[in-house]
Parts: structure tokens; C-alpha cells; sequence
């Protein structure tokens, strides 16, 4: 496949993997590469030395350089490579689930997926929320404003509700992302549109996440650029068919956001949401007049990386940053928070010394509350935890190691490799010069170690609704070769077997994949991973790279951790972290707070090294840190006003309905009976939209499952069942205040 990318390698959306058509004139070996570059190529592979690619690919490349000292069992090898006639149908089977996959992601009604809860046939279910006042609160809003918009479009409704600009704020693990993707199964079911809700985040774990992209691959800008680039007008027309249907845009982690991209990220959606103007709207502010727009994150994780924060004074900076500026501010007028852990035991002592991590006075204050932060957190240096749980964490696989920076994660990689046998490297082909990274090519490294139950990482986004992100994670189960290509590898005497251009199949575990099995009885989570071909980031695509999209997964930086949860139920049962005092003052302030928040419990947790009294002495104290800080609380602020504004609007409901008739339900909003009612009335507009659907789409069974699953849930939190009592309209009844929107001015 060919695919162009972003300029900062962030994980653009790749469009399938079935071979390119030119994916056959590629090269038979390295040797057809030594050639003189052709005109207009970035650089040239006329000094290409096998032995030099493979020693000379720097720290962002996979640590091959480490195999020399493996052990190879050649009978085990053997064993398990040894390939019969059969071998052609578990071969083909690999080919067709990738097909599938990639039919599944651009069909417009076999596409139709609902989200699953990681593990489970489950929809994530807004029933969970029927309990927590932020969750419930933020998801009734959203609920009106889909009443309002359908009362409009039925023409039961005079005037169009304005569009909804949110800001969703909470520490971390208080379930912003569930919120999130129980949105998107609200618009996606009531609009039966599989693009009526898109997610993005600035990296590409946090966007996997969720199930989105990052923000520049979706919309498609440079996020380094210090000005504004607008697209050709035949792109931008591309890209307003593929956005035609949107109604809410969700963004994830805006903490990691910077002025400048939120200044691209506005701007560019002001000229594609905006789609009764093929050249955008002018008027920033409207952000092209989409439905909802949801910013979400925590202010007090890791900041943008070189980038301004988006509460910084502007007077002297870009008009790029400034206008960023100015959109931002306007979604402050609208902010929920969430403040119950949800991750944690919101009892455990585990959750209180998190919080602790955000208050300067309670971590140490004092030299007692020093004393007493020093001696908690180092019980969990690795070097005092029982040997029988900790020995192996190094080397195990449900262990994950956390690092600040990316040395420390490729020496830790590095050490996985060694404890391994039977690796096998594959190298990728590529014909540009050495050192080169431009582009997506980065995301294919010049070649992959791995073995079986090795862990690996995806570099790529294959498909996002399947849980096939970048930054996902999963275990080597089998190697596939194609039986009518090369014969086996042989054992080239160095530890290790190694392949140039055989087209392998990777059989990979995934433990959230939720797409279209293997074959009939074997595991769900197996998955098919062959060979990509990526391109540089120059306008003739001249130079390309052919490989795998992995890398060895068991350790990663902190920073791509933000959005993981580790522990009981999930990829990883425990997290061992490498930090220090001078990483939290460089790299920026929550480096921390991200790296001890992604564990459930205390047990979860290990140091690699213990902590010292100067080093404690850098968390949450600073001049960045002070400045986040009071940003945070500005917002937390403004949320608590603006939620006593809507009790004190359902109070002046309360008096108007006893003049009204008796039979109109009052009740409050973001209550639990709110939440229900609300829940009902989608329940039943569903239900009555699809009647005129075919019953055997795709499309329809999810649609038909989710609402089952939701009807029992209910059913079960709220003793009563949707089927079973009379609806009644509420919404005029219940009002949240909100602000005048930018269309409703326009239209003045």
C-alpha cells in the first residue's frame, strides 16, 4: 500500500493493506537497491551497505544491533516453522481477514461499528454512569441536545438548538473516555451514521485510545507549521464528503495541545465542517458551525511539547496562536467535570496519594509530609517487592516498563530481546539513503526482532474501530510463510534466522481486538499482519520503504502512555517505572502524576529506583506547574458556577410547571431520572427510525444489539423497562443554559 503522512510522523490513518499497484516493481533483493537515485529522489542508495543499514539506525529504530548474543534452537525452530500443504489455507485464511478488515473499514454498511468495552462482546453502556453525578450529567446534556435537533429536523421544533462547545475536564481514570464513546454511540445510532461522530487526541496511543486519530491526520495539516496552509480546493472538497455526515467531534488529551495546533486544528475546521461554503467560513469563531464539539483532558497531565500552552499571554505571538486562543476561550462558557475515580477505589489510599501528586502542601509542605511521601513511594521500589511476584518483570510479558525518555525504552527493549529465543529478524526493503526518516517511512522500521510471545506494537493505524491503532499492543503467536515464495529461512550463524522479502504473515495477539476472526474457532484476537509499503513526505512520493509495522512492545515512554490503564482485566497486570527529578523539570510538569495514575491499585506499581528527597521536591512545584495549576482551578471554577446556574434554571422550572398542566414531568437535570427518561426517549426514537430499515443489514443487527443491551441494563439500575411506561415529553420542562451561539449571531 501507499500512503503520504504528516510531517511530525504522527499515526496517519492507513488505508488498508492490500498491496499497492505498483507494489510489485519493487526489488527481488537488497543488491537491486545499490543503484544511482533517480532524478528528483530525495537521496540516493548508491552507498548502500547491508551491514551498515543494520547497525546504523539510531535510537528511533528497532534494536537489531542486540541479537548477536541469542540462542537459537534449530529443532524447535524447526518445529515450529515447518510447513505442510495445509500451511496454503492457514495462509489464505491470514489474506482474507486482512481483506475483511479493510472492506469492513471503508464499506458504508458492513463499516458500522458500535464501540466495545476492551475484552468483551459489551457496548459500553451509559447505565454505568447512573451513579456518578459528572458522567450522568455530561451525558444527559448531550441526550437534550439530540432531542432538541431531532425536534427541529421533524419540524416539532420552531428554531434549531445552538451547537453545543464543551469543555470536559477530570483527573486521571474518572472515565472521560467512556463518556466519550457512549456519545458516540448516541450519534452514530440516532443519525445510523458510522461518520456522524469522529474522536481524535495529538498522539497516537491516546487517539487509539478512543478510537480516533490524531488531529492532523485527520484533518490533514502540519502541526509544526507556524502558519496556516490552506488545502487546493479539489482536497478540501475530499475532505468535506468524507466530514459530510459529522455531528459531534470529540477531542481527547487537549491538555497535550498546544496554541499553534489548536490554531490549525480551529481553523481547519472552520473550512471543513463549514459545508455550505466550498472555500470555509470566515468567521473562525464558528468552527464551521458542526453540531457539537467536545475539548476533553485533564490540564494537570503532560503539557504540549514544543509548543505554547493555550493560557499563555499571546500579545507577541503568532496570529495562528492568538486565533487558537480565541476559539478555546469560547468553549469555556459550557464545562462539565468529572470528579470520581472510576480506575481506583475512590476509598483506597492508593487514589488519595494520586491526588496528593496535584497539591504541592500535602506532598511535602512540611519535612514530615516529605518524610512521609519519600517512605511510601519508595515501598514500591522494585528491589524491596517479593521476588516471587517481581523477579522476572523485566523480562515477562505482563509487565509493562515505563521510561522518560526514549534511551531508557530501547535499552529496556533491548534487555527483553536477550532473554528470548528463537528470533527472527525481518528486514525491510527500502531505497532510500541512510538515515532517512521523512514522512510515514519512519513508521516501518529497516527491520523487526521478533519470536514467539514476544511482544509488539503497532506503528500504524489499520483499523481504529477494530482496536488496531498505533501504540496497540500485542503478543507474536506464529510466523506464516507464503509456500509459493522463498523456502525457510536459514540459520545464518549469528543466533538468529533472517529474512529479506518473504511474504510472511505475522500472527498477532491482540487482546482488544474486536473485528472479524481468523478462522472459525480460533481465538477472536488473532489477527494478520503483513508488510506495508509507506513513502517519504515529498511531493513524488519517491522514496519507499516495504515492512512490517511493528516494534518490540515491552517498554514505551511516558508520554505515549497517557490514556492506558494498567492492571487486574487488562493488558498489562503491572507497570514498572523509570523517572527522575531532573526528567520531571525538562520534560515537563505531570511526567510523574501520568507515569503512577495508569495502575489500578498500589500493587500494580514498582520503581526501578527509589526515590530521594530532591527529586520529590520536583513534583508539582515550578513555574510551569504553578501556571497549569491555576488554569486548572480557573476551569473547575467556572464549572462550579456554571452548574449552580442550571439548578438554579431547573428551580425556576419547577415553579413555572405547577402553572402548566399536571400531567408534564418535571424533574432534574442530570438527575438519575433524567438521565432514564432521556434514555427512554432514545430508546424509543431509535426504535422508531429503523422501522423502515431493512432487518438484515449489517447495520441494523448492531444497532438492534446495542439497544437490547441497554434496555436490559436499564432495566435493571432503574427498575423499569422502556417497553413498559408511557413516554412523556419533558424537554420543555427541564432546560440547561447555555450560551447564544455563533450561528444564532450570524443569523441576527
Amino acid at each position: 500500500m501507499t500512503s503520504s503522512g504528516s510531517d511530525d510522523g504522527s499515526n496517519d490513518d492507513v488505508g488498508g493493506l492490500n498491496q499497492a499497484p505498483g507494489l510489485q516493481n519493487l526489488p527481488n533483493s537488497i543488491d537491486d537497491w545499490k543503484s544511482t537515485p533517480e532524478p528528483g529522489m530525495c537521496g540516493g542508495a548508491d552507498d548502500f551497505d547491508d551491514d551498515d543499514f543494520l547497525n546504523d539506525m539510531g535510537l528511533e529504530d528497532e534494536l537489531t544491533f542486540a541479537v548477536a548474543g541469542f540462542v537459537m534452537n534449530t529443532d524447535a525452530w524447526k518445529e515450529l516453522h515447518q510447513y505442510s500443504p495445509s500451511n496454503r489455507t492457514v495462509y489464505e485464511l491470514c489474506q482474507a481477514q486482512i481483506a475483511s478488515i479493510d472492506h469492513h473499514k471503508h464499506s458504508s454498511d458492513h463499516g458500522f461499528v458500535l464501540p466495545r468495552m476492551g475484552g468483551s462482546d459489551l457496548y459500553f453502556d451509559p447505565s454505568l454512569s447512573y451513579s456518578n453525578d459528572g458522567q450522568r450529567e455530561f451525558l444527559c446534556a448531550h441526550l437534550k441536545h439530540l432531542e432538541e435537533m431531532h425536534d427541529f429536523e421533524t419540524k416539532a421544533a420552531t428554531y434549531a438548538p445552538p451547537p453545543l462547545r464543551q469543555i470536559l475536564i477530570g483527573v486521571a481514570g474518572t472515565g472521560k473516555s467512556y463518556v466519550m464513546k457512549c456519545n458516540r454511540c448516541f450519534y452514530r445510532m440516532l443519525y445510523q451514521e458510522q461518520s456522524a461522530e469522529r474522536s481524535m487526541a495529538p498522539t497516537g496511543k491516546s487517539a487509539g485510545g478512543i478510537g480516533g486519530v490524531t488531529l492532523d491526520a485527520g484533518l490533514k495539516f502540519k502541526r509544526n507549521k507556524s502558519t496556516y496552509v490552506k488545502m487546493g480546493l479539489g482536497a478540501l472538497l475530499r475532505l468535506k464528503n468524507q466530514y459530510l455526515h459529522t455531528n459531534l467531534c470529540q477531542i481527547d488529551e487537549q491538555g497535550m495541545i498546544g496554541a499553534n495546533m489548536w490554531g490549525h486544528f480551529f481553523t481547519r475546521c472552520n473550512d471543513v465542517f463549514n459545508q455550505k461554503c466550498a472555500t470555509g467560513n470566515t468567521d473562525i469563531t464558528s468552527v464551521g458551525n458542526i453540531e457539537a464539539m467536545v475539548l476533553a483532558g485533564d490540564p494537570l497531565q503532560l503539557p504540549p511539547v514544543f509548543d505554547d500552552q493555550i493560557f499563555t499571554n499571546m500579545i507577541h505571538k503568532s496570529d495562528l496562536k492568538r486565533s487558537g486562543q480565541t476559539v478555546y476561550d469560547l468553549f469555556k462558557e459550557d464545562i462539565y467535570v468529572l470528579d470520581q475515580p472510576v480506575r481506583q477505589s475512590s476509598t483506597s489510599v492508593w487514589a488519595q496519594e494520586l491526588q496528593k501528586l496535584r497539591n504541592p502542601t500535602m506532598l511535602h509542605g512540611t519535612s514530615a509530609r516529605l518524610d512521609e511521601t519519600v517512605e511510601y513511594w519508595n515501598r514500591r521500589a522494585l528491589n524491596r517487592l517479593p521476588q516471587l511476584n517481581w523477579e522476572n518483570a523485566m523480562t515477562d510479558n505482563v509487565t509493562c516498563v515505563l521510561a522518560a525518555t526514549k534511551r531508557k525504552v530501547h535499552q529496556f527493549n533491548s534487555d527483553y530481546l536477550k532473554v528470548r529465543q528463537n528470533i527472527h529478524r525481518f528486514i525491510s526493503v527500502d531505497n532510500a539513503p541512510r538515515g532517512h526518516k521523512d514522512g510515514m517511512m519512519k513508521r516501518v522500521n529497516p527491520s523487526l526482532c521478533v519470536s514467539k510471545d514476544s511482544i509488539v506494537k503497532l506503528t500504524i493505524n489499520i483499523n481504529p474501530e477494530y482496536n488496531l491503532y498505533n501504540g496497540s499492543r500485542g503478543t507474536v503467536v506464529d510466523i506464516v510463510y507464503d509456500p509459493d515464495q522463498d523456502d525457510l529461512p536459514e540459520d545464518n550463524g549469528l543466533g538468529y534466522r533472517s529474512s529479506g522479502l518473504q511474504n510472511a504473515m505475522l500472527i498477532v495477539d491482540f487482546k482488544e481486538y474486536s473485528g472479524p476472526a481468523l478462522w472459525d474457532g480460533a481465538p477472536a484476537t488473532w489477527v494478520a499482519i503483513q508488510r506495508v509499503e509507506l513513502c517519504c513526505d515529498n511531493d513524488t512520493r519517491c522514496c519507499k520503504r516495504r515492512g512490517y509495522p511493528l516494534m518490540v512492545g515491552k517498554a514505551d515512554t511516558i508520554h505515549c502512555s497517557q490514556g492506558m490503564t494498567i492492571g487486574l482485566g487488562e493488558q498489562f497486570r503491572r507497570v514498572v517505572g523509570w523517572w527522575t527529578g531532573r526528567m520531571e523539570q525538562n520534560i515537563g510538569p505531570g511526567l510523574w502524576y501520568v507515569l503512577a495514575s495508569r495502575c489500578k491499585t498500589m500493587e500494580d506499581f514498582a520503581l526501578l529506583e527509589k526515590f530521594t528527597k530532591t527529586s520529590i521536591k520536583t513534583i508539582a512545584t515550578g513555574r510551569k506547574f504553578g501556571a497549569i495549576k491555576l488554569h486548572d482551578d480557573t476551569l473547575r471554577s467556572l464549572a462550579r458556577t456554571q452548574r449552580k446556574a442550571r439548578a438554579d434554571s431547573f428551580a425556576n422550572t419547577q415553579k413555572k410547571s405547577v402553572q402548566q398542566s399536571k400531567k408534564s414531568a418535571t424533574v432534574e437535570f442530570g438527575s438519575q431520572q433524567d438521565l432514564v427518561l432521556r434514555m427512554h426517549w432514545f430508546y424509543k426514537t431509535c426504535r422508531e427510525k429503523m422501522a423502515g430499515m431493512p432487518s438484515d443489514t449489517a447495520k441494523s443487527r448492531e444497532i438492534n444489539a446495542c439497544l437490547n443491551q441497554w434496555r436490559q441494563s436499564f432495566k435493571k439500575v432503574a427498575k423499569r423497562d422502556f417497553d413498559e411506561f408511557e413516554f412523556v415529553k419533558r424537554t420543555t420542562n427541564v432546560k440547561a443554559p447555555r450560551r447564544r451561539s455563533a450561528r444564532a449571531t450570524n443569523n441576527k
